[in-house]
């Protein structure tokens, strides 16, 4: 029975985890305020960004390192000035919970349009109309094998360190912390490439 417990208590907050993104993905906005502590989570990003941002600057004047890009030179212009604004306005439940459906739109109408342009309107009306594939076990599949690293840092806190699934080498680091009876998302991070 002990190690019945000691299972379910590792597990839960895998299944926390998964509660967000499904939440994200079916725009549940209730869920996302009450399984994630929103300051916090504000304050880890923008704290995040900086630190990426620092990163990319450490090798800039180095002899041998190449000249940055002008797209580089560019998000360091402005990152500064508008990641702190722009994290405060949208990352909350309404605005993250409305996100997945607008990225999805996005993908929609961008192969739609690139089946219109080939002559194959069929195909585009199939592809703006289509529902997504997979059941829960499918997507709960896609989300783990996402998971590279997962440890306790005590009993009351977990780490997942997360790639992201259209760059490998961007990875989210997401803490939860075990409070009032249920685990929450207190912190995330990203780390690896920017952006």
């Amino acid at each position: 029975a002990c190690l019945a417990l000691a299972i379910a208590y590792a597990l839960w907050p895998l299944a926390t985890a998964y509660q967000i993104r499904h939440a994200v993905k079916t725009g549940d906005s209730e869920t996302l305020t009450r399984k994630v502590e929103w300051p916090r989570v504000r304050e880890s990003l923008k704290a995040s960004l900086v630190e990426l941002q620092g990163r990319s600057d450490e090798g800039r004047g180095k002899p041998g390192s190449p000249a940055p890009s002008l797209w580089s030179r560019v998000k360091s212009s402005i990152v500064p000035y508008f990641a702190d604004g722009m994290i405060d306005r949208y990352v909350n439940p309404e605005s993250i919970a409305n996100l997945d459906t607008l990225k999805s739109m996005w993908r929609q109408s961008a192969a739609g349009a690139a089946r219109v342009a080939t002559g194959d309107m069929a195909g585009a009306i199939t592809e703006v109309t289509a529902e997504p594939a997979g059941n829960m076990l499918t997507r709960f599949q896609a989300f783990y094998n996402r998971i590279e690293k997962a440890r306790f840092a005590g009993l009351d806190r977990v780490e997942f360190e997360i790639a992201d699934r259209y760059v490998p080498e961007r990875k989210y680091l997401s803490r939860f912390e075990f409070r009032n009876l249920e685990w929450k998302l207190v912190s995330v991070r990203v780390a690896g490439v920017g952006f």
